[in-house]
């Protein structure tokens, strides 16, 4: 067997390994999540089978079924979460002609405009961004974007149960490794247009890169963010 037969072959091996890793988070989150589902469901079947409002302030057995569902049902999401770059590192490492372990991601092929898409979510809130800017090289990343974001948790008067934020902003982010995956540390800073006040977020995560060639990649991190509000959760992007 060739040496680049044998690239070939290790990393199909490697890459269906993780894929199948990826698809037991996916299942096993799922599965946990469906539970808590259930579980959060059962005081409202009880209350319509009795034709009567659960009152949860006198009925612990309702407080905590819904209490253990809930933390099932976030265990079960944050878990299959975790699927999501299992799944796409394995693919990315099983459809490459060289080791995933020797690939470089040098200059000129990282540099470039690009854009990024991201997902944010955390419970209560759900946020998305575009980000559009230049790839200076393989670590350094600076560019603008507009996000919108959606608390389901806070109450405005003009927008009904739920508190909508416009963020314009400026966003740096550094990939620390020129490697397959590489931590990496991203910065935002700008204008909140709907609460009229300054906008901050910081990521920290996991970039994975798809191409050698282009700065095609897939980030997933830990989110914070601060505009008159604060949300933390976790974040998932694509570059292209």
């Amino acid at each position: 067997m060739s040496e680049d037969s044998l690239a070939v072959w290790m990393n199909q091996q490697k890459g269906e390994k993780l894929i199948k890793q990826g698809r037991g988070w996916f299942i096993a989150g799922g599965t946990t999540a469906a539970i808590g589902g259930g579980l959060m469901a059962l005081p409202f079947i009880d209350m319509a089978r009795r034709g009567t409002n659960p009152d949860f302030a006198e009925n612990m057995l309702y407080t905590i079924t819904l209490g253990y569902g809930m933390c099932f049902a976030v265990v079960g999401l944050g878990t299959a979460l975790v699927g999501v770059p299992l799944t796409v590192a394995g693919n990315g490492i099983k459809h490459s002609d060289t080791l995933w372990k020797d690939l470089r991601y040098d200059d000129p092929g990282q540099r470039g405009f690009g854009v990024i898409l991201d997902a944010s979510t955390l419970l209560y809130w759900i946020q998305l961004k575009a980000t559009a800017g230049y790839h200076f090289n393989k670590n350094f990343f600076l560019g603008g974007g507009v996000g919108s974001t959606w608390d389901f948790h806070a109450y405005n008067d003009i927008w009904g149960n739920y508190l909508p934020c416009l963020p314009l902003y400026a966003e740096m982010r550094y990939s620390m490794l020129n490697r397959f995956c590489s931590p990496y540390i991203g910065l935002s800073a700008g204008y909140d247009i709907i609460d009229g006040g300054p906008y901050m977020g910081a990521d920290l995560g996991l970039r994975i890169r798809m191409s050698p060639t282009s700065p095609k990649s897939f980030w997933v991190s830990a989110t914070a963010e601060v505009a008159g509000y604060m949300h933390a959760g976790v974040k998932m992007g694509w570059s292209f």
